[in-house]
């Protein structure tokens, strides 16, 4: 299969591409982690074997230069992001903030594997992929994710619903299971 300029890529998928990093880094990184992925991504495709999936191994690419990037700080070993020629980018559409921030603070690969299958749209097998472990391993991340989000959720909705009845009843201070640190999951 030839692959196509990269431009073409870029003009197809610059919007996904920044829909995973806003999933991964939240609405303020956008941009300079957007620029990380689209700088390791060029430097792969000039070496890229044939592929049926381009747009799986972008996604899959990019999220993996995010997570990296998160370790290192997008201006660490990799220099300042500078321009490709990539559009301007409209800051995509504001996910349910507590919801994300809970993805964020769920371990790498459990938010890669997220972000890959329900943001990206990709199969467990492109998931799988990115991820170097089978579609079954992928199915179970994804699963134990989803259920350690659902924890989270029903844990900081519990002690948002306690503050708001206390504060519309006058009380100031509550001192809950959020406030003493204990887990939420």
């Amino acid at each position: 299969m030839v692959r196509p300029p990269f431009q073409q890529l870029i003009d197809a998928q610059w919007r996904e591409v920044a829909q995973v990093a806003a999933a991964l880094v939240g609405p303020d990184d956008v941009d300079r982690y957007t620029q990380v992925a689209w700088e390791r991504a060029v430097d792969q495709y000039r070496t890229l074997r044939p592929t049926r999936n381009l747009r799986g191994w972008l996604l899959s690419t990019a999220a993996k230069a995010i997570a990296e990037a998160q370790r290192t700080g997008p201006d660490g070993t990799q220099g300042r992001p500078h321009s490709l020629g990539v559009p301007a980018q409209p800051t995509p559409p504001e996910p349910d903030e507590d919801v994300w921030e809970c993805v964020r603070q769920l371990p790498m690969q459990a938010r890669l594997a997220l972000v890959l299958r329900y943001v990206a749209d990709l199969d467990h097998v492109c998931v799988a992929e990115a991820l170097n472990a089978s579609p079954g391993a992928t199915r179970r991340v994804v699963v134990e994710a989803l259920e350690a989000l659902r924890v989270r959720l029903r844990a900081e909705l519990a002690v948002r619903d306690e503050r708001t009845e206390l504060s519309s009843a006058g009380v100031t201070t509550v001192v809950g299971a959020g406030d003493r640190g204990l887990p939420l999951g």
